[in-house]
Protein backbone atom coordinates (compact mmCIF):
# COMPACT_ATOMS: atom_id res chain seq x y z
CA UNK A 1 0.00 0.00 0.00
CA UNK A 2 1.03 3.66 -1.05
CA UNK A 3 1.27 6.00 1.96
CA UNK A 4 0.90 9.85 1.48
CA UNK A 5 2.06 12.77 3.54
CA UNK A 6 0.40 15.84 3.35
CA UNK A 7 2.37 18.91 4.99
CA UNK A 8 1.37 22.53 5.65
CA UNK A 9 -2.10 22.10 6.21
CA UNK A 10 -3.50 24.99 8.75
CA UNK A 11 -4.85 23.69 12.14
CA UNK A 12 -8.30 24.53 10.94
CA UNK A 13 -8.41 22.37 8.50
CA UNK A 14 -7.09 19.55 10.25
CA UNK A 15 -9.61 20.84 12.96
CA UNK A 16 -12.52 20.74 10.44
CA UNK A 17 -11.90 17.18 8.92
CA UNK A 18 -11.38 15.95 12.48
CA UNK A 19 -14.93 16.98 13.67
CA UNK A 20 -16.34 15.61 10.44
CA UNK A 21 -14.87 12.39 11.27
CA UNK A 22 -15.89 12.68 14.67
CA UNK A 23 -19.74 13.45 13.62
CA UNK A 24 -19.53 9.93 11.32
CA UNK A 25 -18.21 8.16 13.73
CA UNK A 26 -14.69 7.24 11.84
CA UNK A 27 -11.46 8.28 12.22
CA UNK A 28 -10.27 11.23 10.37
CA UNK A 29 -7.47 8.88 8.40
CA UNK A 30 -10.93 6.41 7.31
CA UNK A 31 -12.61 9.84 6.25
CA UNK A 32 -9.95 11.62 3.88
CA UNK A 33 -8.62 7.63 2.40
CA UNK A 34 -12.20 7.92 1.00
CA UNK A 35 -11.45 11.14 -0.33
CA UNK A 36 -8.79 10.51 -1.98
CA UNK A 37 -9.91 6.66 -3.39
CA UNK A 38 -12.71 8.37 -4.83
CA UNK A 39 -10.59 9.90 -7.09
CA UNK A 40 -11.04 13.76 -8.81
CA UNK A 41 -14.49 14.47 -8.83
CA UNK A 42 -16.40 13.34 -12.29
CA UNK A 43 -13.71 11.74 -12.87
CA UNK A 44 -15.11 8.18 -14.96
CA UNK A 45 -12.37 6.32 -14.83
CA UNK A 46 -12.16 6.45 -10.75
CA UNK A 47 -13.02 3.83 -8.67
CA UNK A 48 -15.33 6.29 -6.65
CA UNK A 49 -18.11 6.24 -9.84
CA UNK A 50 -19.97 3.28 -9.88
CA UNK A 51 -22.06 3.56 -13.17
CA UNK A 52 -19.97 5.89 -15.16
CA UNK A 53 -22.75 5.62 -18.55
CA UNK A 54 -25.33 6.14 -16.31
CA UNK A 55 -23.53 9.13 -14.62
CA UNK A 56 -23.07 10.42 -17.96
CA UNK A 57 -26.77 10.35 -18.95
CA UNK A 58 -27.80 11.87 -15.83
CA UNK A 59 -25.02 14.87 -16.39
CA UNK A 60 -27.34 15.43 -19.24
CA UNK A 61 -30.78 15.81 -17.67
CA UNK A 62 -29.20 17.93 -15.12
CA UNK A 63 -29.22 20.99 -17.53
CA UNK A 64 -33.20 20.16 -17.45
CA UNK A 65 -33.60 20.72 -14.16
CA UNK A 66 -32.39 23.95 -14.33
CA UNK A 67 -34.71 27.23 -13.83
CA UNK A 68 -34.17 30.41 -15.52
CA UNK A 69 -31.82 31.41 -12.77
CA UNK A 70 -29.57 28.23 -13.35
CA UNK A 71 -30.12 26.85 -9.98
CA UNK A 72 -32.14 23.29 -9.49
CA UNK A 73 -35.22 23.44 -9.15
CA UNK A 74 -36.53 22.10 -6.09
CA UNK A 75 -39.28 18.97 -6.38
CA UNK A 76 -40.28 15.11 -6.68
CA UNK A 77 -38.01 15.32 -10.28
CA UNK A 78 -34.82 16.72 -8.15
CA UNK A 79 -35.38 14.00 -5.50
CA UNK A 80 -35.66 11.24 -8.07
CA UNK A 81 -33.04 12.60 -10.23
CA UNK A 82 -29.88 12.94 -6.71
CA UNK A 83 -31.31 9.28 -5.75
CA UNK A 84 -30.03 8.06 -9.29
CA UNK A 85 -27.41 9.81 -9.05
CA UNK A 86 -26.34 8.50 -6.10
CA UNK A 87 -26.81 5.05 -7.37
CA UNK A 88 -24.35 5.62 -10.35
CA UNK A 89 -21.87 7.85 -8.13
CA UNK A 90 -22.28 5.19 -5.09
CA UNK A 91 -23.68 1.99 -6.08
CA UNK A 92 -25.01 0.15 -2.92
CA UNK A 93 -22.46 1.92 -0.38
CA UNK A 94 -23.31 3.34 2.84
CA UNK A 95 -22.90 6.74 2.65
CA UNK A 96 -22.33 8.45 6.20
CA UNK A 97 -24.50 10.52 7.61
CA UNK A 98 -25.68 14.19 6.46
CA UNK A 99 -28.34 14.82 9.22
CA UNK A 100 -25.92 17.43 11.08
CA UNK A 101 -24.86 19.16 7.93
CA UNK A 102 -28.13 19.82 6.99
CA UNK A 103 -29.89 20.97 10.00
CA UNK A 104 -26.81 23.29 10.29
CA UNK A 105 -27.54 25.12 6.22
CA UNK A 106 -31.33 25.22 7.40
CA UNK A 107 -30.45 28.20 9.29
CA UNK A 108 -27.16 29.16 7.47
CA UNK A 109 -27.04 32.08 4.86
CA UNK A 110 -24.87 30.61 2.97
CA UNK A 111 -25.21 26.61 3.17
CA UNK A 112 -22.25 26.03 0.76
CA UNK A 113 -20.11 27.51 3.82
CA UNK A 114 -20.92 25.10 6.27
CA UNK A 115 -18.06 24.47 8.14
CA UNK A 116 -18.09 20.90 9.20
CA UNK A 117 -19.37 21.48 13.52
Amino acid sequence: MAAVTIRKLSEESVRRWKAHAEGSGRSMEAELRDVIEAGPPGDPESPGIHDPEALKSLEAEAETLKGSDGKFLAGPRLVDYMRRWQQAVYGDRLLPDSTPMIRKSRYDDDPTAWDGT
